[in-house]
């Protein structure tokens, strides 16, 4: 006869790590032109760099990954989003969101 020994230990799982997507929003480029065609010294240009992790989405105009990272072209399989290009990582990303240049 076998006997039962209890449920399965649930403190020995591993928790994989959520990754982040980076990509380059081409829209807000073209905008970001277009505002600086009617005056050269705006500053107040909208972030074009954007980070997607788990269920955020933030904006920056520079970032700065700290580790390693692996960048996708698939233009046959893009994004929900809509993009071809994209930055993949596991590690952490710095935003930077002033318009320093």
């Amino acid at each position: 006869m076998r006997r039962d020994r209890g449920p399965k230990p649930k403190w020995n799982t591993k928790r994989v790590p959520a990754k982040s997507i980076i990509h380059v929003n081409r829209d807000l480029i073209k905008h970001n032109a277009n505002l600086l065609k009617q005056d050269k010294n705006r500053t107040d240009l909208d972030p074009v760099i954007a980070v997607k992790h788990r269920q955020q989405n933030m904006y920056g105009h520079e970032i700065a990954i700290n580790g390693p990272c692996r960048i996708t072209y698939r233009p046959d399989a893009p994004k929900c989003f809509g993009a071809t290009v994209w930055i993949e990582t596991l590690s952490s990303v710095d935003i930077i969101r002033d318009n320093a240049v």
